[in-house]
This record gives C-alpha cells, structure tokens and sequence, in this order.
C-alpha cells in the first residue's frame, strides 16, 4: 500500500465527478474533453514505464490483486496525476470491466502524426487498415511489440484507437508502439514509396519474380497464426513488477 494520502475520496454514486467520468466511455465525450482511459494494473503498469503523463488516477483499495498497487500510485502522483479513491460501488460504476482490479488512470490522448514519429532505417511498419472491432486493434498492437514493431499506421480507420478496449486488448503496448492514425489515401502502395517503405509483397515479388502462389498464400497465413500465438503466451508468462 502507498503512504500517500489522496487528495479526494467519493463514496457516493451520484457525485458528478464520478457522472463525468462515466461520460469518458463515449468516445465524443472523450474527444471533447481530450481524455484517454487505462484501466487496470498490467496496463496502468506499462503506461507509467513508457512515460505517459497521467491527469488522475482513480483507485479502490478493496479491489486490489497484488501488493505492488501502491508503487503505482505514487509514481501517477509523481507524475502530476491527481489521486482520488472510491468506494467499490464507485468504482464498479466507472469500471467497463466484470472484475475490476482497483486501478484507472484518465490521462491524454495519444495523437501520433508522421511528422512527429522518427522512424529508423529499414523499419518494420504494421499497417491496419479497416479494422473494426477495438480488441483486434489492441491484438495488432500486441503483436507488433513482440515483433518489435517500430510503429503501427491504423489506415481507413473504423475504430478509435483512444477506445479503452484497445488499451486493454493490448495490455498497454498502445504505450510502447507508435500509432499514428492516418486516412485511407496515405496506405497507397505510392505513399510507401515515397517514404521508401516497402511491403512485404513487394520485396516478395523482388526476390522470386514469380506470381502468386496459393499454396505459398496458405504457408503464410499459417506462420502468421502461430507467431500470433506465440506472442500471446509470450506476454502471459511476464512477469508484473
């Protein structure tokens, strides 16, 4: 447990600032107020090791798994987070889980542009495009830190890459690997060659000079799979400090 007292304690459902933050689920309320959601401890976690400045952090002592919470609070203070706790009906109300661990931090956005991302040379860039659902958004992200990814460009978006279920999907890795959102126009094959990216069915082509063969088509999906698999059981077996 920390030895820092919070500056707020709520224990009443109907408190506006509780009503607020229970607006922030909706993601023009989390635009108008430029507000990003991280729920959890895992994720919380990866967000403080990756530098992220949160505003608040939210907790409930009762719901607490482990012993290392308190760590967490004081570095979110450290970091200018105001501290606020709650009861656990407060917090099962602002929570968007079944099983709540005790821990949110409301902090901002991040807005990555191809202006302000460095990219080094040679870098390996995943590209999702259309993607639909925030949990597979979060299982690319997942997978393009294990892969050591040096960023993530989310093309013809139909998902909010702010949504607090691409935060958890991704166990935070939101924090790690650069997203940039881009429009539909900037995943032409012409735009990554400007930038000197190339695909990997362009080095394909360079290297073989044949065309496609479905069996080869059959092979990579199924090596796809497993490295998708295998990323997973990666991030299971770490352990939280």
């Amino acid at each position: 447990m920390s030895n820092i007292k919070p500056s707020l304690v709520i224990t009443s459902t109907s408190n506006q600032r509780i009503k607020d933050i229970v607006k922030l689920r909706q993601r023009s309320h989390r635009d108008q107020k430029g507000c990003l959601l991280v729920e959890g401890y895992r994720e919380v976690k990866r967000a403080l090791d990756n530098n992220y400045k949160p505003n608040t952090i939210i907790t409930c002592p009762e719901l607490f798994m482990g012993e290392h919470e308190g760590k967490l609070i004081e570095r979110s203070v450290a970091a200018g987070a105001e501290y606020i706790s709650c009861s656990v009906p407060v917090f099962m109300k602002i929570s968007a889980r079944d099983r709540p661990d005790g821990l949110i931090l409301i902090g901002p956005q991040i807005r990555n542009t191809l202006d302000t991302i460095n990219l080094p040379e040679n870098a390996l860039v995943v590209v999702a495009e259309s993607i639909e659902k925030p949990g597979n958004l979060g299982t690319i992200l997942r997978s393009a830190d294990a892969a050591g990814a040096s960023a993530v460009f989310v093309c013809d978006k139909c998902t909010d890459v702010q949504n607090p279920n691409v935060v958890r999907a991704s166990i935070g890795t939101l924090f790690s690997v650069p997203v940039v959102d881009c429009s539909s126009g900037l995943s032409s094959p012409s735009f990554f060659k400007y930038l000197s990216i190339y695909t990997l069915s362009d080095i394909r082509n360079v290297i073989l000079n044949v065309e496609i063969n479905p069996i080869m088509i059959i092979i990579s999906i199924v090596i796809t799979l497993v490295f998708i698999a295998l990323s997973f059981i990666r991030y299971e077996k770490k352990e939280l400090v």
